[in-house]
Parts: C-alpha cells; sequence; structure tokens
C-alpha cells in the first residue's frame, strides 16, 4: 500500500461519520448497559460516539445497539463492547432490566433462543484449533445488521473480499441469505477476538463507506410478530439444529501445496470421502502455473448445516496435521 493510499484509508477511517446496529439479546443488553448504565457510559465516553440500545419491547427477546461515529471510534467502541460481553462479572441493580439478577449473564454464549436470529450459527473453536487457551477464552461472536446493499458489498464478487476480510484479520464470518422480519436487513456474524473484530469492522466500514450509497432499504426494529406470521424459513430454528434450507454457510482452510496431494488422494479418492463422509462441497483453488512448495491453496467448505461445514473443516486439518508428522517421522528414520 503506498503512503497516499495509507493517508487515504486514515482519513476516510477518522473523518468519515458511520453507524453500526449490532443485534442483542435481552441479557447481551443488561450486560452492555451495566449497572445505572455506567459501561455503555464509559463505552460513550472513552471511544467519542454516540451509543444506545433501543427500548425494550413487551414480549420481544432482542434490542438493537446503535452506535455512530467515524469508522475507526465506532469499531473501538464495538471492540469494548465485545470486552464488556466476555467479562465475567454478574449485571446487578440493572435500572433497565427486569430481569432476575443471576449468574446466566455469565453463559450467554451458550445460550439457545427460540427467536433464531439470536442463536450464533459460527461455533466457538476448539482448543485444538486455537494451541492457545488464553486466546481461546479471548473469542466472541457479534451479530452485526446490514442491508442488501451492504452485504453485497462486503461479499465481493464471488465472494473475494469477505474470504480476504476473513484470511486478513483471522476471524470468521457468516452472513445469513434471508433478511429479518419484516425488514430488508440481513446478520453479517463474526466470530473472533476483540481486536480482530475492531479491525475487520474498520475494513467493512470502510467498504460500505467508500462504494455503498444511501438506499432505503427497511431497517429492522425488534416487534411482536403477527400470530400468522412465520418466525423464520429456517425450519430448525426451534429444534437446536443448525441446518438451514436457504442458508449456505462457508468456511476456508489453507493446504500448503506441498501437502495438497496428499489430502486430495489418488484420483482424487480422499477428498472425495471427505465430501461424501461430511455432507459437503469442498471447492479447491486451482494451482498457479508456477508456484513454491510454501505457498498455499484455498480449500473452501460450503453446506447449508454449519455442523457439517464444522467437521469437514476440522477432517482437512487433522489430516494435514497427520500428514505432516508423517514425513517428519520418514524424515527422521532415513537421517537415523
Amino acid at each position: 500500500m503506498s503512503d497516499s493510499d495509507s493517508e487515504n484509508k486514515q482519513t476516510t477511517t477518522t473523518a468519515t461519520s458511520v453507524t453500526q446496529r449490532l443485534l442483542l439479546s435481552l441479557k447481551e443488553a443488561a450486560k452492555i448497559i451495566g449497572t445505572k448504565g455506567t459501561k455503555i457510559q464509559k463505552v460513550r465516553d472513552d471511544n467519542n460516539v454516540k451509543i444506545g440500545i433501543s427500548e425494550r419491547k413487551e414480549r420481544c427477546s432482542d434490542r438493537i445497539l446503535i452506535c455512530t461515529g467515524s469508522i475507526e471510534d465506532v469499531s473501538n467502541a464495538i471492540g469494548d463492547i465485545c470486552e464488556i460481553l466476555l467479562s465475567e462479572d454478574v449485571v446487578t441493580n440493572d435500572e433497565d432490566s427486569n430481569e432476575k439478577e443471576n449468574d446466566e449473564y455469565n453463559s450467554i454464549e451458550d445460550e439457545k433462543f427460540v427467536y433464531p436470529f439470536l442463536n450464533f450459527r459460527l461455533a466457538k473453536p476448539t482448543l485444538d484449533e486455537v494451541n492457545d487457551a488464553e486466546t481461546l477464552k479471548k473469542i466472541i461472536n457479534i451479530r452485526v445488521l446490514v442491508t442488501r446493499a451492504q452485504c453485497s458489498a462486503i461479499i465481493g464478487t464471488k465472494g473475494d473480499r469477505i474470504k480476504s476480510l476473513i484470511e486478513n484479520r483471522g476471524v470468521r464470518m457468516i452472513a445469513s441469505n434471508q433478511t429479518l422480519p419484516d425488514s430488508d436487513e440481513r446478520l453479517l456474524e463474526i466470530q473472533g477476538t476483540s481486536m480482530a473484530i475492531t479491525k475487520v469492522l474498520e475494513d467493512i466500514n470502510a467498504v460500505i463507506s467508500n462504494e455503498v450509497r444511501a438506499t432505503r432499504e427497511k431497517r429492522y426494529v425488534p416487534h411482536v410478530r403477527r400470530r400468522n406470521q412465520p418466525v423464520s424459513t429456517n425450519t430448525s430454528s426451534n429444534t437446536g439444529s443448525s441446518k438451514s434450507f436457504d442458508e449456505e454457510f462457508k468456511s476456508i482452510v489453507k493446504i500448503p501445496e506441498a501437502y495438497v496431494g496428499a489430502i486430495v488422494g489418488r484420483q482424487g479418492n480422499r477428498i472425495a470421502n471427505l465430501r461424501k463422509y461430511s455432507k459437503t462441497k469442498i471447492v479447491i483453488e486451482k494451482r498457479a502455473s508456477e508456484v513454491s512448495d510454501d505457498a498455499e491453496r484455498i480449500f473452501e467448505i460450503i453446506s447449508n448445516d454449519i455442523k457439517n461445514v464444522e467437521l469437514a473443516e476440522s477432517m482437512l486439518k487433522k489430516n494435514l496435521e497427520t500428514e505432516i508428522q508423517r514425513r517428519k517421522e520418514m524424515e527422521e528414520t532415513e537421517s537415523a
């Protein structure tokens, strides 16, 4: 990136005003507000942003956090919100919530909701995947509300932009295909550390600011659905299953070029068996005409069931680890 590009990006992140909207559960909202509003006020003061949470509606299980300011300030504020949600302290005497105070505030991420849009689709990674217990504790999921136009800009042509954001910032992301009830907004779920989420939000908001014009798309407002209105087209929303017939879940695994052949197997048999067992589609990036063994190829896993995607991802990584260990042992044997 040139000096002028860096200066332009810095100017954009500091000068352009943006508004970020997050979907929250009641418990998340109460935890962010804090005792007598002290926590959300600190976020407001520390980051020089306008931030608030929508009123709690009777018989509604969700609320909206709205944050406005410069791209940098808003992104940092959302990072602070992530830190609040990760904290283990319990909300007490919250004047904005009638919920009974208890330790359930400490297990927000494990809660299952009747309202399907509140249920996270990205499962928390395992210790084997992260390889660091402290980092694992710092990983969190958030639900960002985006319009159709914004979502298209974030995904990019053939998904190139969202892939780049995932790779460059070390996060996982899923954009839902369906809109929230009575609106034109969709959910962009982001998983990562607070710092990684802050950085990717800077990138996302810069894209939206530079490429998406103001539209009249209808924003989502928490409300009680009409009696005959379906909750969701996701047939598994009340069963705890992750399967959705109108959503597509994706994940990317990078495999060093030197190991691609072993992972794919002779005549593609090994990867074919993995596809069949995990019930996923696995798209392998084409090999460049000239590439070194330390280069990486992208294996993109696709399914309408997030559990299948996670299974395939885990199996791919395990196969890679096994092959690396096998070659290491062969080298030690030969050198002995």
